[in-house]
């Protein structure tokens, strides 16, 4: 007797799942790892977040238009570089 073609797709679905649930019954350990992990870093990726929001709130937008305005000065002036004499940057 032959199999309808829903009677070989329901046999092939049963496969499937066994196979999904072999392969992540093996990667169960190494996701609880990872998330047993994620656990850990969470509070420092809060703090680098809270970090960079401070950084920005002090160098921004003032920093990008001071960097902005010395690049244009730079280049007005020819620059090919910029070097660093006793503690203050001398265009080249």
């Amino acid at each position: 007797m032959t199999q309808t073609t829903k009677q070989l797709i329901q046999a092939r679905y049963a496969e499937v799942e066994v196979e999904i649930a072999a392969i992540e019954a093996k990667s169960a350990p190494l996701r609880a790892k990872r998330n047993e992990l994620q656990a850990k870093i969470a509070p420092a990726e809060a703090e680098m977040r809270a970090l960079h929001e401070q950084i920005k709130a002090v160098e921004q937008p003032t920093l990008s238009a001071l960097k902005m305005e010395q690049s244009a000065l730079a280049k007005a002036l020819g620059s090919k570089g910029i070097k660093a004499e006793g503690g203050a940057a001398k265009v080249e």
